[in-house]
């Protein structure tokens, strides 16, 4: 099993803030590629042996000349039963908006978006080449959510207020660090959590 994401966004659709040091770190790596770090954590274990390297491409990258425009790296997922390598390849100075995570099995392959209603494709197959498909759209179960964190933030209020109980589905603090300490990583140190928000 291999794991590969592709992720290219077109600067200009992006908001300001993705790109202050002061309100989300700086980039969007840190604001948009977090989520999908932290999903593949939940869906596939923690990343273990992370490396990466970071830069800037474009000089008319929004965020001043220390945010990076570009992130690469790899990684593995260690289970009890296998191990699954991981790589990235993020490209925000890109003027294509793509958006594409993808896992190849010895059978098949997965195809799916993290922030599009784009169909995630099943293809399946023992030759080389693949011999069927199947889509199946988010819009099936309901679309994509207008503000898709809303169901965490009303847990955490309700969790705050004495009103519910946090679940095991919602983010903990420690899957959040991890997502943070495979981030350093993959920016070969720009910025630590310790000497930035501590």
């Amino acid at each position: 099993m291999l794991l590969l994401i592709t992720a290219c966004r077109a600067l200009p659709l992006t908001q300001p803030r993705h790109f202050s040091k002061e309100e989300s770190g700086g980039g969007l790596i840190l604001d948009l590629g977090s989520h999908i770090l932290d999903l593949l954590d939940y869906l596939l274990g923690p990343l273990t042996a992370v490396s990466g390297s970071a830069a800037r491409t474009n000089p008319l990258s929004p965020g001043g000349a220390a945010i990076e425009d570009v992130v690469v790296g790899s990684w593995l997922h260690k289970t009890d039963s296998r191990v699954i390598p991981g790589s990235c390849s993020f490209n925000f100075a890109s003027s294509y908006n793509m958006d594409e995570i993808t896992i190849v099995g010895a059978d098949q392959t997965i195809r799916f978006s993290a922030f599009t209603d784009i169909p995630a494709t099943i293809t399946s197959g023992s030759a080389p080449v693949w011999s069927s498909e199947q889509s199946v759209s988010f819009k099936e179960f309901g679309g994509v959510m207008e503000h898709v964190h809303s169901p965490l933030v009303g847990k955490i209020v309700d969790f705050l207020l004495d009103r519910g109980e946090l679940g095991g589905e919602v983010a903990t603090s420690e899957t959040a660090h991890r997502t943070q300490v495979v981030i350093d990583k993959l920016l070969n140190g720009r910025r630590s959590w310790e000497d930035e928000y501590v």
